[in-house]
């Protein structure tokens, strides 16, 4: 009962009121939005699209995903040209990105919905949720932005705002009911979407005159919760001056924004150490295939321990050859969401020429075609502690060249 009560403190507990919070955030929002390359003002926007962008934001900034979205999107234009690449393909466009699972996902998203739904999206986030990659978030995400659907994609930024805007804590089992509830009541009653003016401003100022085909804007609203909390209810420090809503909110009122929402300290991360070995013979290096499932599934990394419990021997063969043969060429450190790895890299220099076959799993890749592959930061940190390797980044050249090299 008492979490109850903290709840009812807001200012949001009948429909009317409510509603008036949907004008006044929705009238910020068409002044404030900010300019993103996947949004589209004018209209509802293709669910490919909002795909491509909510699995992009997946564990990325919206300013690393700017930057990248617009080169995606080129490249695969449409559900059916990501559904026809080659995944490799796919993982190359995604190098850099992090998180490659999120890649492989989109990828399988889209085939699933070319050949379980005849190239058209489910509608709902339920349906949505069918598609590998695609949680509870970025369902509701697609089906408010894409399908005008009355649901709020929570986040953390949507979830600190909740709280705040409740007075209670992000773990309460009221707030989604109350988050919710917001998006709901749209259906009660439609709102008109502005337009833009092009002889004013091409995004920034709406006109007076209603689209042709009126909207419940449901999409706009979700949007314009995001802004809200990545502007102006932010984590350690929120603008409760300048928020168009502060009126309705509960812990705002009382002076107390930044007391709600806070998000638990993360432990610390367990520490994991390997080796990694750059095996080379005139101007190849040779790359392993990961697994498809697991940490980095499907990408191709120099031979290394640290990642997984156990090592293929294939890889485990390389690595008690780059530990007694090889040289050491510097430390590698790479955080993962759950765990650091710091790696030991080891340069080994064949002097005969390896076989010309190429296993399933193993390549031997020309240094100047590195570029080409779909290769994860991890694997670009380690090819870059040695001279005499292109991989896109500035290589580190060792300190002191080495006397003499072991007989292998």
């Amino acid at each position: 009962m008492a979490e109850q009560r903290k709840v009812g403190a807001s200012l949001l507990t009948t429909a009317a009121e409510r509603r008036q919070f949907r004008r006044s955030l929705l009238a910020w929002y068409d002044r404030n939005d900010r300019t993103l390359p996947w949004r589209k003002r004018s209209a509802p926007q293709a669910a490919y699209k909002v795909l491509v962008s909510e699995i992009l934001l997946q564990q990325t900034r919206a300013s690393v995903v700017a930057a990248r979205y617009g080169d995606f999107v080129r490249r695969f234009p449409s559900l059916k040209a990501l559904a026809e690449a080659d995944l490799d393909q796919v993982l190359t466009a995604w190098a850099g990105l992090g998180y490659y699972a999120r890649g492989r996902n989109l990828h399988r998203a889209a085939q699933q919905v070319r050949e379980d739904y005849g190239g058209r999206f489910p509608r709902t986030p339920e349906g949505l949720q069918t598609l590998p990659g695609v949680g509870r978030y970025t369902a509701a995400a697609i089906a408010a932005i894409a399908f005008e659907h009355p649901v709020v994609p929570v986040d953390g930024n949507i979830l600190r705002l909740a709280a705040r805007l409740f007075a209670c804590s992000r773990e309460s089992p009221l707030l989604m009911e109350q988050i919710q509830s917001l998006a709901v009541l749209s259906s009660t009653k439609q709102a008109t979407r502005p337009t833009t003016n092009p002889a004013t401003h091409p995004t920034k100022h709406p006109t007076k005159h209603p689209t042709k085909h009126p909207t419940k804007r449901n999409g706009d609203f979700a949007q314009a919760l995001m802004d809200l909390g990545a502007l102006i209810c932010l984590p350690a420090n929120p603008r409760c001056a300048a928020c168009p809503v502060a009126k309705f909110c509960a812990a705002g009122s009382v002076g107390k924004g930044a007391d709600y929402g806070a998000r638990a300290k993360p432990k610390p991360r367990p520490v994991r150490r390997g080796v990694a070995v750059l095996v080379r013979q005139g101007k190849r290096v040779l790359l392993v295939r990961r697994p498809a499932d697991g940490l980095l599934g499907g990408m191709r990394l120099p031979p290394m321990t640290g990642l997984d419990k156990t090592s293929t021997p294939e890889v485990a063969q390389w690595i008690t050859r780059g530990k007694k043969y090889g040289i050491p060429c510097g430390t590698v450190e790479h955080t993962f969401t759950h765990f650091r790895l710091v790696l030991r890299v080891f340069d080994l220099r064949l002097t005969t020429r390896p076989k010309t076959t190429q296993g399933k799993n193993t390549n031997w890749i020309a240094t100047n075609r590195l570029t080409e592959i779909a290769l994860p930061s991890l694997g670009r940190k380690v090819l870059g502690c040695t001279n005499g390797i292109t991989n896109g980044v500035q290589p580190k050249g060792r300190k002191k060249k080495p006397k003499s090299r072991k007989k292998q």
